[in-house]
Order: structure tokens, then C-alpha cells, then sequence
């Protein structure tokens, strides 16, 4: 390969064995001009510069000392090591949470954001005292074999394999950079190197021993995994030069290093999650599809990033960093801790004080002592239907108020307890007419510190009087297709409407009844497979049948097709049309993945290509997909060049 490994060894690489060992002379650090050198030439070029230095006492004293300094680290592993500075220059360790739009709680759906900076030291280890090093150290950095484990701790009772599965991959790769600086004389200079980076999904581990906890390893990018733009975007050539020459100096050891910052972000889509280990409740009902508690209403993480001090090859992890292991007693090494998320710690659980409703015995008691529940197969969802001679509106305002603190499973409802100040608790309406009345309980908490968190609605259907007691009947839905214009299903005797929720919110209210079949509209819902759909049925008085019956919910059947224009070298984007469901492109050049996204509207799309991704002669595709990931079909591309239009592809990719 020619392309871009000019000059490399020239200039820059002298600077960067200046940052390791402080040489006085000075060179200017600029790109020097001249012809493209291939990597081999690069390496022959590094050996000659090489030869022709000679390190003073002082200098030989640095590198013995900077060898020592890592004599623990496993130089097995790779060439390139990579070890965590001593400095809050450049740490940052941040948890922000989103919360999702329209939901039934500020915790419900949302996205979590870990974001993380680490300042890092760069080593280069010559492993031979002969000038033969720079071959591997150019082999790992192809490779992408550097980096780092970095492991996090979430709080108590988080699962943590559930939340590796929250993980939104494409989002969260695109937030790695780094930034090492050379240093001449000890002084930062403006040559900076950027290595490509990256979280390999394929590293991952969960301590079953410590289920609140995973690692995964931070490493560069492989060569051969990513196209030719993606590569040459972080300039190789200097760092091949680099490499070379430090390669080529005599008497091994730790002969260059340099100093920069390493960060990226993971994105946690919450509605995926499938809930806290700790949580004993149905299907985790209190804890899934949210923001995970925390005992202090804050939650926090900690990450520990396990450098080249902390990890040993072992069996596999010679020449692999993703499979080298973590020597013993440096499991959380280098810890820093991010700022806290405001979260809940306790729930609402409407229930009767005066137990004269709670009929429900198949439920486990969420608090020790308070026995059974209120009718209902949802702790944010119950049923009561009033008795012979009650009346709704006669009842006390808080006598279905219940606070529960999930950490201690204390009834907390009249607060000055632990951390909490104050409960309040208020439900609407607070009259209700004859037949069935969604009733809705909200609050919040109030804290000593003086924070407050808002409690997680609860509904209540209430059936006042008696006009309609003596009416019964049940529905049994069809599972539903994503897409699909209507739920439908069967039914037995007096219902005639239905309400549906769409975890746990009450989203729309209809229904066709006839013969023992029904139908509900379900155009615009935009349901997913993992959301918690339910219907609620009642008769023509309104009277509450039947509460929370489940409705399954499948991926719909999609299809449609593309249809890219030629692409012209050198132009901003590909036109062309599509039939179906199409709403999402992924470009692809020589096989390998360049960008997501498109314009797709009323048959005719759009598509973004930043210039210099395709070339004359590369081979291009283009797949289609909807709106929920699935892949619908994939196209080439022609390729045209800016002056002669000539064709160089063309087809169907199956």
C-alpha cells in the first residue's frame, strides 16, 4: 500500500522518541514533503534515522526508568501499551438520562447516556535490542490491538447482562475519540495523533458473582474490517512512520510513549430493559422497561479502567488484548465515579387501609404485614367494584394511598422516614358518577436534601353503584402484527367498548362489538413488540368486565425495494426510488459499512454521501430497511466517473 505513507518516518517520528526520553535537539515537527513510501520502505527508513542517533547518559537514564516503571505489564499482549495518567486533566466520567416523550412516568423509556473521558499514556515496547521492532508494532497497530478493559459498576440490584442488551451498538460506536499529543523537550507541541477506536461488543463479560457489574474492551479499530476512507481519516502514515522509527532505535525497552485522552459514550435504551435482579414483582413489573431505582434516589456509576498494569495474557490473550484476562487484585483499579441521575426509590401502590377491597390473595405482599392487593393484575392498575351500600365518594381521599420504599419494603406514605421528608399522594377525579371511572393517582416525594422524585402513576376502575352489577363478559385478542390497521379478536357476553393501554398509559378508547368478534382501530400506534399492551373492557353502562388482558404483540410483515440512481464520483449523494416500507439505507463500499440514513418520501429518496467515500471502480450497494431494523433488499450502485460517466457496476445484491 502507497497510498498517503509519505514522510512519515521523516519528521514525526523523531518528535514523538523526543516525547518519550526528552532530547534537546530540536526538529521541526511539520510534514516533510516527498515521494509515497510503502510500509516496508517506511520500516528500511526508520532503521537508517535510527542508526544514526546515539542516546546521551541522560537519555538512556530516561528509558531504563520509563521501562522499569511498567516492569508488570504484560508485554505478551501487544507492543502498544496503553496505561491511565495520574491527572484530572482530561477526566470526566458523566451519567445523563433522557426521558422518553410522552410516557407515563419521566422514568418510563427513556435513554441513558455513560459518557466517560480517560487521560492515557501511550508506551511503545521494543521488545528486540535489534531494529526489527517496528514491524510488530506496525502488525498491532493494523490490527487494532491496543487498548484497554474498562469495567462498570451499576448500582445495587441492577442487572447488568440486561443492560448489555439495551445497548444501542450503532449509536454507541460513533462516540469513541482520542487525542495524543507529542512532546518535544517536554513541551506539548500542535502534532497530534488520532487512532481509531472502538468497543468490541464481542468482549464483553458479566460477573455472575456480582451481577451489577460488566467489562468490555476499548481497542483500536482492524484494518481490514474498515474501508480505505474510514482508515486513512486517522492519518496512518504518520503513525506508521512513528512506529517505524522508534522500532529501529537499540536497546529495547520502553523507547517512546506519548500522552492524551481517550473517551467515548454508551447508550442504554431503557425500554428494553427487562428489569432489576431485586425486583420480585410479575414479570418485574416495578423495574423493567424504566430507569432502574436507586437506594439514595440518585444513581450513579463507577467505572474502573484496567490498563496495561491490570491485564495478563494468560491462555488466549497473547497478540489479542480482547482475550487477555485481569491479573487478581486489580479488578477495580483506577476507579472514578460519574455525578448522579436523579431516580426513584419508592413507588406508588394504590391499596385499601380499611381492607375491606383488597380480595386479591395470589400476589406476594409488597410489604411485610400489609396482606393481599386490590383486584387487578398490575401493581399500577387495579379494579374495585363498589359493595352493596358503599359509595366511592364517600370514602376517605386517602384511603387507597400507599407509598412503598422498594429498597426497605416500608410503607412510607406519611414520610419522616430514612431519606425521605414528605409523601404526597392525590388522585383525579375525586367524584365519580354511577358505572366504571378510571380514577389516577399521582405524587411525589419530597427528600431531606430537598429534592423531590415524582411517584409512578397508578389507576384505579372504580364501578360505583349498582346499575349495571349484574353484567359480565370477557375478550380474547388476536396476537397484533405491527402495522396492521386494526386488533381484533373474540368476545363473550355485555362488553361494548374497550381501553387501551400502552405500558400502563391509557391511549385510546373505542371498539366495534358484534356476534361475539371485535375490532379496534390501531392505525398510528407505533407499538413495538417490547412495549406491554392491555385492554381494559367494560359493558354499555360502563361498568369495568374485565381489566388488563394482555395482547400480544409480533413483528409485522414488511417488504419493499430500492432503487439507486448511478452515482456520479465526486457528487454529495445518490437519488432514486423505492416501493414499500422502506425508511432507513446503509451504504456499503467494497463490503464494508460507510454510513446509516436517507430521505424517503412519496416513493423518491435521497441519500447523503460524504465526498471522497466512493471512488471510480469501487463496488457500492445499497440495502433498504424499515422502519424497525428489518432488512428489505439491497441494490449496487453504478458508478460513474466526473468525466466520462463510465460504468463500472451494476446488479443485484441477494
Amino acid at each position: 500500500m502507497k497510498s498517503r505513507l509519505k514522510h512519515a518516518s521523516k519528521i514525526t517520528a523523531i518528535a514523538l522518541l523526543m516525547a518519550s526520553v526528552g532530547f534537546s535537539t530540536a526538529y521541526p515537527v511539520q510534514a516533510a514533503e516527498g515521494n509515497n513510501l510503502t510500509k516496508q520502505e517506511i520500516i528500511e527508513e526508520g532503521k537508517q534515522k535510527a542508526a544514526k542517533f546515539e542516546l546521551s547518559a541522560k537519555e538512556e537514564k530516561a528509558v531504563k526508568e520509563n521501562t522499569r516503571a511498567i516492569v508488570t505489564a504484560d508485554n505478551t499482549i501487544t507492543s502498544l501499551m496503553l496505561k491511565k495518567r495520574n491527572t484530572t486533566a482530561n477526566l470526566k466520567t458523566e451519567f445523563t438520562y433522557t426521558p422518553k416523550a410522552n410516557a407515563a412516568s419521566p422514568y418510563d423509556g427513556g435513554t441513558l447516556n455513560l459518557y466517560a473521558r480517560i487521560p492515557m499514556q501511550g508506551n511503545v515496547f521494543n521488545r528486540s535490542i535489534l531494529p526489527t521492532n517496528g514491524i510488530e508494532h506496525i502488525k498491532n497497530f493494523e490490527e487494532g490491538n491496543y487498548g484497554a478493559r474498562v469495567k462498570f459498576v451499576f448500582p445495587k440490584g441492577v442487572d447488568a447482562k440486561a443492560m448489555v442488551e439495551t445497548i444501542d451498538w450503532q449509536a454507541t460506536q460513533k462516540t469513541t475519540k482520542n487525542d495524543f499529543y507529542i512532546k518535544a523537550i517536554g513541551i506539548p507541541t500542535p502534532v497530534h495523533l488520532t487512532w481509531g477506536i472502538k468497543f468490541d461488543q464481542t468482549s464483553v463479560i458479566v460477573n455472575n458473582q456480582k451481577p451489577n457489574e460488566f467489562s468490555i474492551v476499548v481497542r483500536g479499530i482492524k484494518k481490514a474490517e474498515v474501508s480505505d476512507a474510514e482508515w486513512e481519516k486517522y492519518n496512518p502514515a504518520v503513525t506508521y512512520g512513528a512506529l517505524a522509527f522508534i522500532g529501529a532505535l537499540p536497546g529495547g525497552g520502553i523507547l517512546g510513549n506519548m500522552d492524551g485522552w481517550v473517551e467515548g459514550a454508551i447508550k442504554f435504551d431503557m425500554s428494553k430493559y427487562l428489569g432489576n435482579t431485586d425486583d420480585v414483582t410479575k414479570n418485574k413489573e416495578l423495574t423493567a422497561k424504566r430507569l432502574f431505582p436507586d437506594e439514595n434516589h440518585m444513581a450513579k456509576y463507577t467505572m474502573n479502567v484496567l490498563d496495561q498494569n491490570a491485564l495478563i495474557a494468560s491462555t488466549s490473550g497473547k497478540g489479542n488484548i480482547s482475550k487477555a484476562e485481569v491479573r487478581g487484585g486489580h479488578e477495580y483499579d483506577n476507579p472514578q465515579t460519574s455525578n448522579g441521575v436523579p431516580t426513584w426509590d419508592s413507588y406508588l401502590s394504590i391499596w385499601d387501609n380499611e381492607q375491606g377491597y383488597n380480595t386479591n390473595t395470589i400476589e406476594e405482599d409488597l410489604v411485610p404485614g400489609e396482606k393481599n392487593a386490590l383486584p387487578g393484575n398490575s401493581i399500577f392498575n387495579r379494579n374495585i367494584a363498589m359493595k352493596n351500600g358503599d359509595n366511592f365518594n364517600d370514602f376517605k381521599k386517602n384511603r387507597f394511598d400507599r407509598v412503598i420504599n422498594y429498597f426497605t419494603k416500608e410503607n412510607v406514605t406519611n414520610g419522616y422516614i430514612g431519606l425521605i421528608d414528605s409523601v404526597s399522594v392525590s388522585h383525579t377525579p375525586t367524584k365519580v358518577g354511577n358505572g366504571t371511572t378510571e380514577v389516577k393517582y399521582t405524587g411525589n416525594v419530597r427528600y431531606t436534601d430537598g429534592q423531590t422524585r415524582e411517584l409512578i402513576p397508578n389507576h384505579l376502575n372504580v364501578t360505583n353503584g349498582s346499575s349495571s352489577s349484574n353484567t359480565q363478559g370477557n375478550i380474547s385478542p388476536n396476537a397484533y402484527r405491527v402495522g396492521e390497521l386494526n386488533m381484533t379478536g373474540a368476545y363473550t357476553g355485555d362488553v361494548s367498548w374497550a381501553r387501551l393501554y400502552v405500558n400502563g398509559t391509557p391511549v385510546r378508547s373505542g371498539g366495534t362489538f358484534n356476534n361475539g368478534q371485535f375490532t379496534f382501530y390501531a392505525g398510528g400506534l407505533n407499538v413495538r413488540p417490547s412495549d406491554r399492551v392491555t385492554f381494559n373492557v367494560y359493558d354499555k353502562n360502563n361498568k369495568l368486565l374485565q381489566g388488563n388482558v394482555s395482547v400480544q404483540i409480533v413483528q409485522g410483515v414488511t417488504g419493499g425495494a430500492i432503487y439507486p440512481g448511478a452515482y456520479t464520483v465526486g457528487s454529495s449523494g445518490i437519488l432514486g426510488s423505492y416501493t414499500g416500507d422502506v425508511s432507513l439505507a446503509h451504504l456499503l463500499v467494497n463490503g464494508r459499512s460507510i454510513s446509516w440514513g436517507g430521505s424517503f418520501s412519496n416513493g423518491q429518496f435521497s441519500y447523503y454521501v460524504k465526498p471522497g467515500s466512493i471512488k471510480l471502480g469501487d463496488f457500492v450497494a445499497l440495502e433498504a430497511y424499515d422502519k424497525s431494523g428489518k432488512k428489505l433488499d439491497s441494490k449496487l450502485v453504478l458508478v460513474n466517473s466526473s468525466r466520462s460517466g463510465v460504468l463500472t457496476s451494476a446488479g443485484l445484491v441477494k
